[in-house]
């Protein structure tokens, strides 16, 4: 009473082919055994230029397509970090006058991801005591930019690679967040996902020049990666 059980099956296995025991077992299970009825969320990934929007296989089966919600914040006169690659200060334990802490950079992140106006706290405010960490520079003009959506591994990987060659002394530095969806059955290195303990599961991927990267991954408390 009140068992439960996790089963993970290989979808990419080579036993599993239509016809071979594995198979017919599972889609046994799911078809005699378990009458489960559920919307599936899946994105087209077109191979050439020429292919269509939508997914050929699908064109007799009920559906409906869903675009991705882009939003733009523009951003003047703010101030920004200060950053160094190449040595990173994890804590502030080990502080410099150099460059601000990674753990610093991320909640900075976290709030402009919350439109929080960190140029508008202090540490002594009612409102926010939440202010831009230290050290920092003013920047004229920066962005945030969002989208909302069912986003695949190759469109981040596309974007990363994009802003990574774009990379000057005009943008010092740039951050990019994913956020995984909260309820997810599996999180990191393909685990059971703890929805119901936190739900925590994004990443931030820090991009500088010449191809260097800071990597600030979320876990939630059952999360652990091996």
């Amino acid at each position: 009473r009140g068992a439960r059980f996790i089963v993970e099956v290989d979808l990419l296995a080579d036993s599993f082919q239509p016809g071979r025991k594995l198979y017919e077992r599972v889609q046994w299970c799911l078809t005699d055994r378990l009458a489960l009825t559920m919307p599936f969320l899946m994105a087209f990934i077109p191979h050439d230029s020429n292919a269509t929007s939508s997914i050929p296989s699908l064109q007799d089966i009920p559906h409906k397509e869903l675009k991705n919600k882009e939003t733009l914040d523009t951003l003047t006169n703010r101030h920004v970090p200060i950053l160094s690659h190449s040595s990173p200060q994890i804590s502030s334990d080990a502080i410099t006058d150099d460059c601000c802490t990674a753990t610093d950079l991320f909640e900075w992140l976290g709030g402009i991801s919350c439109q929080i106006d960190c140029d508008s706290g202090r540490p002594d405010g009612f409102v926010s005591s939440y202010s831009c960490p230290t050290p920092n520079r003013m920047l004229q003009l920066s962005c945030n930019v969002g989208w909302r959506g069912f986003i695949t591994t190759q469109r981040i990987q596309q974007l990363i690679m994009a802003l990574s060659e774009s990379e000057g002394q005009l943008i010092p530095w740039c951050a990019i967040t994913v956020w995984g969806f909260a309820d997810s059955p599996v999180s990191w290195d393909k685990r059971e996902h703890g929805f119901y303990m936190g739900g925590d599961n994004h990443y931030t991927c820090v991009v500088f020049p010449q191809s260097k990267y800071w990597l600030f991954t979320a876990l939630g408390q059952h999360d652990k990666v091996r």
